[in-house]
Protein backbone atom coordinates (compact mmCIF):
# COMPACT_ATOMS: atom_id res chain seq x y z
CA UNK A 1 0.00 0.00 0.00
CA UNK A 2 1.12 2.91 -0.93
CA UNK A 3 0.77 6.32 1.36
CA UNK A 4 0.89 9.84 0.02
CA UNK A 5 2.33 12.27 1.97
CA UNK A 6 1.96 15.93 2.33
CA UNK A 7 4.34 18.04 3.85
CA UNK A 8 2.65 18.96 6.97
CA UNK A 9 0.75 15.42 7.42
CA UNK A 10 1.45 12.64 6.01
CA UNK A 11 -0.76 9.83 5.33
CA UNK A 12 -3.10 11.38 8.20
CA UNK A 13 -6.73 10.99 8.29
CA UNK A 14 -8.65 14.41 7.42
CA UNK A 15 -10.48 13.16 10.88
CA UNK A 16 -7.70 13.63 13.45
CA UNK A 17 -9.08 16.64 15.97
CA UNK A 18 -7.38 20.33 15.77
CA UNK A 19 -5.91 22.57 18.82
CA UNK A 20 -8.58 25.33 20.03
CA UNK A 21 -7.70 28.59 18.26
CA UNK A 22 -7.80 32.18 19.98
CA UNK A 23 -6.19 31.64 23.27
CA UNK A 24 -3.84 34.42 24.20
CA UNK A 25 -2.50 34.13 28.34
CA UNK A 26 0.11 34.69 30.62
CA UNK A 27 0.46 30.58 30.46
CA UNK A 28 0.98 30.83 27.03
CA UNK A 29 4.18 32.53 26.89
CA UNK A 30 7.21 31.31 28.68
CA UNK A 31 9.03 33.61 31.19
CA UNK A 32 11.80 34.75 28.67
CA UNK A 33 8.95 35.77 26.63
CA UNK A 34 7.32 37.31 29.69
CA UNK A 35 10.31 39.20 31.28
CA UNK A 36 13.14 39.84 28.27
CA UNK A 37 15.73 41.05 29.32
CA UNK A 38 15.34 40.62 33.13
CA UNK A 39 14.92 37.00 32.55
CA UNK A 40 18.42 36.54 31.18
CA UNK A 41 20.33 38.59 33.84
CA UNK A 42 18.64 37.01 36.85
CA UNK A 43 19.59 33.85 34.98
CA UNK A 44 22.89 34.78 34.30
CA UNK A 45 23.67 35.94 37.96
CA UNK A 46 22.74 32.67 39.46
CA UNK A 47 20.03 34.70 42.10
CA UNK A 48 18.32 30.92 41.98
CA UNK A 49 20.65 27.87 43.11
CA UNK A 50 18.15 25.55 40.82
CA UNK A 51 17.90 27.60 37.58
CA UNK A 52 14.08 25.92 37.66
CA UNK A 53 13.10 27.92 40.65
CA UNK A 54 13.68 30.89 38.78
CA UNK A 55 11.07 29.87 35.53
CA UNK A 56 8.59 28.56 38.51
CA UNK A 57 8.24 31.06 40.18
CA UNK A 58 4.73 32.81 40.76
CA UNK A 59 5.16 36.68 39.73
CA UNK A 60 2.94 39.06 42.48
CA UNK A 61 2.24 41.91 39.48
CA UNK A 62 1.71 41.71 35.37
CA UNK A 63 4.80 41.08 33.49
CA UNK A 64 3.93 44.70 32.08
CA UNK A 65 4.18 46.27 35.77
CA UNK A 66 7.40 44.29 36.70
CA UNK A 67 9.37 45.44 33.84
CA UNK A 68 7.85 48.72 34.20
CA UNK A 69 9.71 48.52 37.75
CA UNK A 70 12.90 47.09 36.65
CA UNK A 71 13.59 49.94 33.92
CA UNK A 72 12.91 52.49 36.74
CA UNK A 73 14.16 50.80 39.75
CA UNK A 74 17.61 49.64 37.50
CA UNK A 75 19.13 47.45 40.18
CA UNK A 76 22.84 47.52 38.89
CA UNK A 77 24.04 45.39 41.36
CA UNK A 78 24.06 41.31 42.08
CA UNK A 79 22.41 42.33 45.53
CA UNK A 80 19.72 44.99 44.25
CA UNK A 81 18.64 42.70 41.60
CA UNK A 82 17.79 39.88 44.07
CA UNK A 83 16.03 42.38 46.25
CA UNK A 84 13.73 43.06 43.07
CA UNK A 85 13.19 39.39 42.59
CA UNK A 86 12.38 38.92 46.37
CA UNK A 87 10.03 41.49 46.06
CA UNK A 88 7.90 40.70 42.56
CA UNK A 89 8.25 37.33 42.76
CA UNK A 90 7.67 34.38 45.03
CA UNK A 91 10.00 31.32 45.23
CA UNK A 92 8.47 28.04 44.08
CA UNK A 93 7.81 25.14 47.32
CA UNK A 94 9.75 21.67 46.48
CA UNK A 95 8.45 18.14 47.48
CA UNK A 96 10.46 16.64 49.75
CA UNK A 97 8.57 13.66 49.82
CA UNK A 98 9.69 11.10 53.00
CA UNK A 99 6.46 10.75 54.13
CA UNK A 100 8.08 11.10 57.69
CA UNK A 101 8.67 7.42 58.04
CA UNK A 102 11.70 8.25 59.68
CA UNK A 103 9.88 9.75 63.09
CA UNK A 104 7.59 6.94 63.28
CA UNK A 105 7.37 4.21 65.61
CA UNK A 106 6.66 1.28 63.20
CA UNK A 107 8.58 1.84 59.58
CA UNK A 108 6.33 1.88 56.90
CA UNK A 109 6.09 -0.79 54.27
CA UNK A 110 6.03 0.13 50.66
CA UNK A 111 2.98 0.38 50.28
CA UNK A 112 1.67 2.09 53.17
CA UNK A 113 4.48 5.09 52.24
CA UNK A 114 3.60 5.13 48.72
CA UNK A 115 -0.17 5.82 49.74
CA UNK A 116 0.76 8.25 52.18
CA UNK A 117 2.83 10.07 49.18
CA UNK A 118 -0.43 10.46 46.56
CA UNK A 119 -1.91 13.18 48.59
CA UNK A 120 1.14 15.26 48.38
CA UNK A 121 1.39 14.85 44.99
CA UNK A 122 -1.63 16.09 43.99
CA UNK A 123 -2.77 18.70 42.66
CA UNK A 124 -6.18 20.16 42.14
CA UNK A 125 -7.46 21.25 38.92
CA UNK A 126 -7.68 25.30 37.92
CA UNK A 127 -9.89 27.50 37.89
CA UNK A 128 -8.78 30.13 36.35
CA UNK A 129 -6.50 31.08 33.15
CA UNK A 130 -5.04 34.40 34.55
CA UNK A 131 -2.03 32.33 36.52
CA UNK A 132 0.75 34.40 37.38
CA UNK A 133 3.11 31.54 36.59
CA UNK A 134 4.74 29.47 34.40
CA UNK A 135 2.00 26.85 35.28
CA UNK A 136 -0.66 25.86 32.17
CA UNK A 137 -3.95 25.64 33.51
CA UNK A 138 -5.90 22.04 33.58
CA UNK A 139 -9.65 21.12 33.86
CA UNK A 140 -9.00 18.51 36.24
CA UNK A 141 -6.80 17.19 39.02
CA UNK A 142 -3.58 15.79 38.44
CA UNK A 143 -0.34 14.06 39.84
CA UNK A 144 2.91 15.83 39.73
CA UNK A 145 6.25 14.21 39.22
CA UNK A 146 8.03 15.16 42.64
CA UNK A 147 11.02 17.13 43.93
CA UNK A 148 11.60 20.42 41.96
CA UNK A 149 8.91 18.68 39.53
CA UNK A 150 6.13 20.25 40.46
CA UNK A 151 3.88 20.20 37.17
CA UNK A 152 2.13 17.40 35.12
CA UNK A 153 4.66 15.56 33.30
CA UNK A 154 3.63 13.54 29.80
CA UNK A 155 5.03 10.12 30.25
CA UNK A 156 5.51 10.14 34.14
CA UNK A 157 2.08 10.28 34.32
CA UNK A 158 1.46 7.09 32.84
CA UNK A 159 3.68 5.09 35.11
CA UNK A 160 2.37 6.86 38.05
CA UNK A 161 -1.09 6.15 37.01
CA UNK A 162 0.12 2.56 37.62
CA UNK A 163 -0.48 2.89 41.14
CA UNK A 164 -3.60 4.06 40.87
CA UNK A 165 -5.34 0.82 39.14
CA UNK A 166 -6.86 -0.28 42.01
CA UNK A 167 -6.83 2.72 44.54
CA UNK A 168 -8.31 5.40 42.70
CA UNK A 169 -9.46 4.80 39.24
CA UNK A 170 -11.10 8.43 38.92
CA UNK A 171 -7.55 9.59 38.95
CA UNK A 172 -6.63 8.37 35.90
CA UNK A 173 -9.57 9.06 33.99
CA UNK A 174 -8.43 12.65 35.37
CA UNK A 175 -4.75 12.05 34.07
CA UNK A 176 -6.59 10.99 30.39
CA UNK A 177 -8.73 13.89 30.59
CA UNK A 178 -6.11 16.92 31.09
CA UNK A 179 -3.68 14.99 28.41
CA UNK A 180 -7.25 15.52 25.82
CA UNK A 181 -7.38 18.89 26.78
CA UNK A 182 -3.92 19.74 26.02
CA UNK A 183 -4.16 17.84 23.12
CA UNK A 184 -7.42 19.66 21.75
CA UNK A 185 -5.81 23.03 23.03
CA UNK A 186 -2.23 22.11 21.57
CA UNK A 187 -2.26 19.40 19.02
CA UNK A 188 -0.16 17.69 21.14
CA UNK A 189 0.41 16.73 24.84
CA UNK A 190 3.75 19.08 25.95
CA UNK A 191 6.52 17.36 28.30
CA UNK A 192 4.38 19.07 31.27
CA UNK A 193 2.35 22.04 32.16
CA UNK A 194 4.41 24.88 31.88
CA UNK A 195 4.63 27.13 29.12
CA UNK A 196 8.25 26.97 28.51
CA UNK A 197 7.86 23.01 27.83
CA UNK A 198 5.57 24.11 25.06
CA UNK A 199 8.29 23.27 22.35
CA UNK A 200 8.26 19.38 22.74
CA UNK A 201 6.16 16.60 24.37
CA UNK A 202 7.40 13.19 25.87
CA UNK A 203 7.08 9.73 24.40
CA UNK A 204 3.45 9.16 23.74
CA UNK A 205 1.81 7.29 26.23
CA UNK A 206 -1.76 8.65 26.41
CA UNK A 207 -2.93 5.40 24.51
CA UNK A 208 -1.70 3.34 27.40
CA UNK A 209 -2.84 5.58 30.18
CA UNK A 210 -6.33 4.98 27.96
CA UNK A 211 -6.13 1.10 28.21
CA UNK A 212 -5.38 1.94 32.55
CA UNK A 213 -8.66 3.51 32.45
CA UNK A 214 -10.45 0.55 30.39
CA UNK A 215 -8.69 -2.81 31.25
CA UNK A 216 -11.52 -4.50 30.11
CA UNK A 217 -12.03 -3.46 26.72
CA UNK A 218 -9.13 -0.88 25.75
CA UNK A 219 -10.84 -0.40 22.28
CA UNK A 220 -13.81 1.29 24.01
CA UNK A 221 -11.44 4.09 25.50
CA UNK A 222 -9.68 4.25 22.04
CA UNK A 223 -13.02 4.85 20.41
CA UNK A 224 -13.85 7.35 23.40
CA UNK A 225 -10.73 9.20 22.55
CA UNK A 226 -10.33 8.66 18.75
CA UNK A 227 -10.15 12.15 17.67
CA UNK A 228 -7.63 13.29 19.97
CA UNK A 229 -5.23 10.15 19.76
CA UNK A 230 -5.80 11.00 15.77
CA UNK A 231 -4.41 14.43 16.27
CA UNK A 232 -1.77 13.65 18.39
CA UNK A 233 -0.84 11.08 15.59
CA UNK A 234 -0.85 13.75 13.22
CA UNK A 235 1.58 15.59 15.35
CA UNK A 236 4.04 13.07 15.14
CA UNK A 237 3.90 12.41 11.99
CA UNK A 238 4.42 16.13 11.00
CA UNK A 239 7.31 16.26 8.46
CA UNK A 240 7.81 20.13 8.51
CA UNK A 241 11.19 21.25 8.38
CA UNK A 242 11.24 23.36 11.60
CA UNK A 243 8.58 20.97 13.50
CA UNK A 244 8.91 17.71 12.17
CA UNK A 245 9.02 14.77 13.68
CA UNK A 246 8.07 12.37 10.97
CA UNK A 247 11.07 11.51 8.04
CA UNK A 248 10.66 10.00 4.91
CA UNK A 249 13.09 6.55 4.91
CA UNK A 250 12.05 4.96 1.58
CA UNK A 251 8.87 5.16 -0.55
CA UNK A 252 6.67 4.19 1.87
CA UNK A 253 8.35 4.22 5.08
CA UNK A 254 7.91 7.21 7.48
CA UNK A 255 9.76 6.27 11.30
CA UNK A 256 9.88 9.04 13.87
CA UNK A 257 12.35 11.41 16.06
CA UNK A 258 12.35 13.13 18.67
CA UNK A 259 12.62 17.12 17.90
CA UNK A 260 11.61 20.53 19.56
CA UNK A 261 9.81 22.99 18.01
CA UNK A 262 13.25 25.67 18.71
CA UNK A 263 16.37 25.64 18.81
CA UNK A 264 17.97 28.07 21.76
CA UNK A 265 18.66 27.12 25.13
CA UNK A 266 15.59 25.64 27.10
CA UNK A 267 14.92 28.60 29.81
CA UNK A 268 14.49 25.75 32.58
CA UNK A 269 17.54 25.06 32.05
CA UNK A 270 19.55 28.41 30.57
CA UNK A 271 23.22 28.83 31.83
CA UNK A 272 23.88 24.79 31.67
CA UNK A 273 22.75 25.05 27.29
CA UNK A 274 24.57 28.37 27.14
CA UNK A 275 27.68 26.78 28.71
CA UNK A 276 27.21 23.43 26.92
CA UNK A 277 28.61 24.86 23.43
CA UNK A 278 31.90 26.05 24.85
CA UNK A 279 34.82 24.89 23.10
CA UNK A 280 32.62 24.24 19.77
CA UNK A 281 31.81 27.70 17.56
CA UNK A 282 30.21 28.89 20.32
CA UNK A 283 26.50 29.49 20.64
CA UNK A 284 25.11 26.84 18.25
CA UNK A 285 21.30 26.18 17.41
CA UNK A 286 21.58 22.97 15.65
CA UNK A 287 23.50 21.54 19.34
CA UNK A 288 20.22 23.67 21.10
CA UNK A 289 18.00 21.42 18.91
CA UNK A 290 19.69 18.15 19.56
CA UNK A 291 19.63 18.87 23.29
CA UNK A 292 16.06 19.82 23.56
CA UNK A 293 14.73 16.82 21.50
CA UNK A 294 16.63 14.66 24.03
CA UNK A 295 14.69 16.63 26.58
CA UNK A 296 11.43 15.10 24.53
CA UNK A 297 12.72 12.03 24.56
CA UNK A 298 12.99 11.47 28.56
CA UNK A 299 15.95 10.07 28.10
CA UNK A 300 17.87 13.67 29.18
CA UNK A 301 20.88 12.87 29.39
CA UNK A 302 22.24 9.61 27.63
CA UNK A 303 24.71 8.19 25.66
CA UNK A 304 21.86 6.96 22.91
CA UNK A 305 22.21 10.81 21.93
CA UNK A 306 25.68 11.25 21.10
CA UNK A 307 28.46 10.91 18.93
CA UNK A 308 31.60 8.74 19.37
CA UNK A 309 33.14 11.48 21.80
CA UNK A 310 30.59 10.59 24.26
CA UNK A 311 29.53 13.95 25.42
CA UNK A 312 27.17 17.12 25.16
CA UNK A 313 28.92 18.73 22.61
CA UNK A 314 28.75 15.77 19.77
CA UNK A 315 24.83 14.89 20.65
CA UNK A 316 23.02 14.98 17.36
CA UNK A 317 19.54 13.51 18.71
CA UNK A 318 17.45 14.66 15.74
CA UNK A 319 19.70 12.40 13.21
CA UNK A 320 18.67 9.54 15.52
CA UNK A 321 15.51 7.26 15.10
CA UNK A 322 14.54 5.81 18.54
CA UNK A 323 13.30 2.19 18.62
CA UNK A 324 11.40 3.29 21.82
CA UNK A 325 9.49 6.15 19.98
CA UNK A 326 8.58 4.17 16.84
CA UNK A 327 7.79 0.81 18.99
CA UNK A 328 5.17 3.67 21.09
CA UNK A 329 3.83 4.89 17.61
CA UNK A 330 3.28 1.08 16.46
CA UNK A 331 1.01 0.98 19.54
CA UNK A 332 -0.61 4.17 18.93
CA UNK A 333 -1.11 3.16 15.17
CA UNK A 334 -2.65 0.02 17.15
CA UNK A 335 -4.84 1.78 18.66
CA UNK A 336 -6.36 3.74 16.56
CA UNK A 337 -7.33 1.22 14.48
CA UNK A 338 -8.85 -1.05 17.16
CA UNK A 339 -11.34 2.26 18.72
CA UNK A 340 -12.42 2.50 15.13
CA UNK A 341 -12.97 -1.01 14.47
CA UNK A 342 -15.16 -0.27 17.86
CA UNK A 343 -16.98 2.01 16.34
CA UNK A 344 -17.41 0.37 13.20
CA UNK A 345 -15.52 3.03 11.20
CA UNK A 346 -13.89 0.42 8.54
CA UNK A 347 -11.90 2.44 6.38
CA UNK A 348 -10.17 4.40 9.47
CA UNK A 349 -9.89 0.70 10.85
CA UNK A 350 -7.93 -0.47 7.82
CA UNK A 351 -6.11 2.41 6.98
CA UNK A 352 -4.52 2.26 10.30
CA UNK A 353 -4.21 -1.12 10.67
CA UNK A 354 -1.99 -1.30 7.44
CA UNK A 355 0.36 1.90 9.06
CA UNK A 356 0.41 -0.33 12.00
CA UNK A 357 1.87 -2.99 9.50
CA UNK A 358 4.33 -1.17 7.78
CA UNK A 359 6.19 -0.05 10.72
CA UNK A 360 5.92 -3.33 12.22
CA UNK A 361 7.94 -4.25 8.89
CA UNK A 362 10.48 -1.56 9.19
CA UNK A 363 11.15 -1.91 13.20
CA UNK A 364 12.27 -5.23 12.26
CA UNK A 365 14.15 -4.25 9.07
CA UNK A 366 15.59 -0.96 10.29
CA UNK A 367 15.87 -1.12 13.82
CA UNK A 368 17.01 -4.68 14.90
CA UNK A 369 20.68 -5.02 15.01
CA UNK A 370 21.47 -8.88 13.88
CA UNK A 371 25.47 -8.78 15.29
CA UNK A 372 24.05 -8.20 18.76
CA UNK A 373 21.16 -9.84 18.27
CA UNK A 374 19.04 -6.66 20.25
CA UNK A 375 16.70 -3.80 18.74
CA UNK A 376 19.10 -0.34 18.84
CA UNK A 377 18.29 3.17 17.67
CA UNK A 378 18.83 3.83 14.17
CA UNK A 379 21.38 5.96 12.40
CA UNK A 380 19.68 8.73 10.10
CA UNK A 381 22.96 10.21 8.46
CA UNK A 382 24.62 7.46 8.43
CA UNK A 383 22.02 4.91 7.33
CA UNK A 384 22.86 1.88 9.98
CA UNK A 385 21.51 0.63 12.67
CA UNK A 386 23.54 1.68 15.75
CA UNK A 387 25.23 -0.86 18.38
CA UNK A 388 24.99 0.27 21.38
CA UNK A 389 22.64 -1.86 23.86
CA UNK A 390 20.32 -0.25 25.91
CA UNK A 391 16.99 -0.48 27.92
CA UNK A 392 15.03 1.08 25.18
CA UNK A 393 15.37 -2.37 23.19
CA UNK A 394 12.61 -3.87 25.15
CA UNK A 395 10.29 -1.53 23.84
CA UNK A 396 8.97 -3.43 20.88
CA UNK A 397 8.78 -6.47 23.15
CA UNK A 398 6.06 -4.10 25.30
CA UNK A 399 4.54 -3.28 22.23
CA UNK A 400 4.38 -6.62 20.33
CA UNK A 401 5.99 -5.68 17.43
CA UNK A 402 8.60 -8.09 17.49
CA UNK A 403 9.14 -11.87 16.97
CA UNK A 404 9.43 -14.98 19.26
CA UNK A 405 13.10 -15.26 18.13
CA UNK A 406 14.02 -11.57 18.22
CA UNK A 407 12.59 -11.83 22.15
CA UNK A 408 14.12 -14.95 22.99
CA UNK A 409 17.61 -13.44 21.78
CA UNK A 410 16.68 -9.85 23.61
CA UNK A 411 16.17 -11.64 27.13
CA UNK A 412 19.11 -13.33 26.41
CA UNK A 413 21.49 -10.15 25.92
CA UNK A 414 19.94 -8.60 28.25
CA UNK A 415 20.43 -10.95 31.01
CA UNK A 416 24.22 -10.82 29.45
CA UNK A 417 24.80 -6.97 29.20
CA UNK A 418 21.91 -5.14 31.13
CA UNK A 419 20.89 -6.80 34.40
CA UNK A 420 22.96 -5.94 37.33
CA UNK A 421 22.65 -6.83 40.86
CA UNK A 422 20.38 -4.13 41.46
CA UNK A 423 17.85 -4.11 38.19
CA UNK A 424 18.54 -3.42 34.56
CA UNK A 425 21.00 -0.47 33.70
CA UNK A 426 19.79 2.03 31.27
CA UNK A 427 23.07 1.45 29.04
CA UNK A 428 26.16 -0.21 29.49
CA UNK A 429 28.35 3.03 28.50
CA UNK A 430 29.65 4.96 31.88
CA UNK A 431 29.22 8.58 31.30
CA UNK A 432 28.14 11.46 33.75
CA UNK A 433 25.30 11.31 32.48
CA UNK A 434 22.13 10.18 34.11
CA UNK A 435 20.39 7.86 31.66
CA UNK A 436 23.79 5.63 31.53
CA UNK A 437 25.43 3.18 33.54
CA UNK A 438 25.38 2.62 36.13
CA UNK A 439 21.80 3.90 37.60
CA UNK A 440 18.06 2.49 36.38
CA UNK A 441 14.83 3.94 36.13
CA UNK A 442 11.22 2.53 37.00
CA UNK A 443 9.79 3.10 33.85
CA UNK A 444 12.52 1.08 31.98
CA UNK A 445 11.94 -1.71 34.36
CA UNK A 446 8.16 -1.88 33.61
CA UNK A 447 8.67 -2.14 29.93
CA UNK A 448 11.15 -4.41 30.31
CA UNK A 449 9.08 -6.65 32.54
CA UNK A 450 5.90 -6.66 30.98
CA UNK A 451 7.94 -6.44 27.53
CA UNK A 452 9.31 -10.40 28.62
CA UNK A 453 6.34 -11.60 30.27
CA UNK A 454 4.27 -10.91 26.61
CA UNK A 455 6.72 -13.69 24.98
CA UNK A 456 6.52 -16.27 27.72
CA UNK A 457 10.20 -14.92 29.13
CA UNK A 458 9.29 -15.16 32.95
CA UNK A 459 11.97 -16.41 34.51
CA UNK A 460 13.85 -13.34 33.88
CA UNK A 461 11.24 -10.97 34.39
CA UNK A 462 10.73 -12.03 38.08
CA UNK A 463 14.26 -11.89 38.39
CA UNK A 464 14.41 -8.46 36.83
CA UNK A 465 11.23 -7.67 39.07
CA UNK A 466 13.24 -8.84 42.05
CA UNK A 467 16.19 -7.02 41.63
CA UNK A 468 14.81 -3.72 41.15
CA UNK A 469 11.84 -4.33 43.99
CA UNK A 470 15.20 -5.30 46.14
CA UNK A 471 16.82 -2.39 45.33
CA UNK A 472 13.84 0.14 46.26
CA UNK A 473 13.36 -1.39 49.47
CA UNK A 474 17.18 -1.18 50.42
CA UNK A 475 16.97 2.41 49.62
CA UNK A 476 13.93 2.71 51.35
CA UNK A 477 14.95 1.00 54.65
CA UNK A 478 18.40 3.19 54.37
CA UNK A 479 16.80 6.67 53.96
CA UNK A 480 12.77 6.65 54.42
CA UNK A 481 12.56 7.65 50.70
CA UNK A 482 12.22 6.70 47.21
CA UNK A 483 14.07 8.39 44.09
CA UNK A 484 13.54 9.30 41.02
CA UNK A 485 16.71 6.76 39.84
CA UNK A 486 18.76 4.10 41.52
CA UNK A 487 22.38 2.64 41.30
CA UNK A 488 21.83 -0.84 40.01
CA UNK A 489 25.50 -2.08 40.79
CA UNK A 490 25.93 -0.87 43.97
CA UNK A 491 24.16 0.66 47.25
CA UNK A 492 25.47 3.97 45.98
CA UNK A 493 22.81 6.68 45.76
CA UNK A 494 22.42 7.68 42.41
CA UNK A 495 23.92 10.44 40.64
CA UNK A 496 24.94 12.10 37.28
CA UNK A 497 22.62 14.73 35.30
CA UNK A 498 21.92 18.42 35.45
CA UNK A 499 20.64 18.15 38.47
CA UNK A 500 20.80 16.70 42.18
CA UNK A 501 18.92 13.14 42.38
CA UNK A 502 15.31 14.14 43.18
CA UNK A 503 13.15 12.71 45.98
CA UNK A 504 9.23 11.32 46.04
CA UNK A 505 9.33 10.16 43.09
CA UNK A 506 6.14 9.77 41.23
CA UNK A 507 6.68 7.18 38.69
CA UNK A 508 8.68 4.97 41.30
CA UNK A 509 5.88 4.79 43.57
CA UNK A 510 3.60 3.95 40.84
CA UNK A 511 5.84 0.92 39.05
CA UNK A 512 6.43 -0.32 42.99
CA UNK A 513 2.92 0.00 43.92
CA UNK A 514 2.07 -2.29 40.53
CA UNK A 515 4.77 -4.58 40.89
CA UNK A 516 4.05 -5.57 44.32
CA UNK A 517 0.13 -5.70 43.69
CA UNK A 518 1.17 -8.94 41.54
CA UNK A 519 2.46 -10.86 44.29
Amino acid sequence: MTFKASKKHPAVSSGAASPSRGRVENASLTPLELFPGLFERVSEAKIFEDPKEWVDVTFEEEPKVILEAYEKENPDTRDALKKFVQKYFSRPTQLKADGNSQSLTKPQSLTDHIDTLWGQFRRGAHTTSNIRSSVIELPHDYIVAGGRFDEMYYWDGYFAMLGFVDKDPSMIENMANNFAYLIQRYGYVPNGNRSYYLGRSQPPFFHCLISLLYPRDHAEGYARYTKELQAEYAFWMDMDVNRGRCVKIQDEIYLNRYFDKYNTPREESYLFDLETPKGTDGLNADLFRHIRAAAESGWDFSSRWFGADLDMCSMRTTTILPIDLNAILYGLECAISSGAEYKNNQPLAHEFRERARVRYEAINTFFWNESSGFFCDYDLKNRRVRSAITCAGFFPLFFRCASAEQAASIAEVAERELLQPGGLVATTKETEHQWDWPNGWAPLHWIAIQGLRKYGHEKLANEIKKRWLDTVQARFDKTGKFYEKYNVIDDALAGGGEYVGQEGFSWTNGVTAALLRED
